[in-house]
């Protein structure tokens, strides 16, 4: 059971999270790949609700390449509206999802660019976000072999023991309110932890999730 977590690039004005990809002049999205030097490039990824992101730079922080995967569009087999499957009230990110599109972009990167030449890989992803790991999960891992793609290696139902709520969970105001009062307030709890409570804290899913589904914390 980990968060996500989120790396940043030595130079944060030119992280994928900051580029617009769908905006990119065509001769900034593949710049000069084909140039011999084999001169290192970096990488760095961006995974949002939305879609995963990446940008290939040079040495001198020229854009080589930007791409993403769009997941309504692209992964149309997840039925996700906005990257959120939902079912009724309940609304969840399909992490298997988000391992088949980084799949599928370097696949279309390696396509275009000799990935040998990356030195650095960086990333960021979604805050506040947890990802459920099974037991078997560091084994699956251990196994992976380059010939194969990481969907085909990390199936869900072996790698992760439940689905991920979305940023924009709303499912714990009780539980915020309640934490607030035990602490003293509001302020009280900005004083102690920096900031207040809020619905998407990765603290309150925790406890919803020992509460509601205690079986499934004895594959965790």
């Amino acid at each position: 059971m980990t968060d996500q977590a989120t790396y940043t690039f030595t130079s944060p004005h030119l992280t994928a999270a900051s580029m617009d990809y769908s905006t990119t002049p065509s001769s900034s999205r593949l710049h000069d790949t084909n140039n011999s030097s084999q001169r290192p490039y970096f990488l760095s990824l961006d995974l949002t609700t939305q879609r995963l992101g990446l940008i290939i730079v040079d040495e001198h922080l020229d854009v080589i390449l930007a791409d993403e995967i769009n997941f309504d569009s692209d992964l149309p087999e997840y039925c996700t509206q906005q990257g959120c499957q939902t079912d009724g009230e309940s609304s969840t990110l399909p992490i298997h999802m988000y391992v088949k599109a980084l799949d599928m972009l370097l696949i279309k990167v390696s396509a275009k660019v000799e990935l040998q030449r990356v030195k650095c890989i960086s990333g960021s992803a979604q805050q506040q976000t947890l990802v459920w790991w099974s037991k078997a999960a560091s084994t699956l891992l251990s196994r992976l072999a380059p010939q194969k793609t990481l969907h085909d290696q990390l199936p869900f139902e072996q790698t992760w023991t439940l689905p991920n709520p979305p940023n924009n969970d709303a499912t714990t105001p009780a539980l915020v309110h309640s934490l607030e009062w035990m602490i003293g307030g509001s302020e009280r709890m900005a004083q102690r932890t920096g900031g207040r409570a809020f619905y998407r804290s990765a603290g309150l899913r925790r406890t919803i999730l020992v509460t509601v589904r205690a079986i499934a914390l004895r594959v965790i």
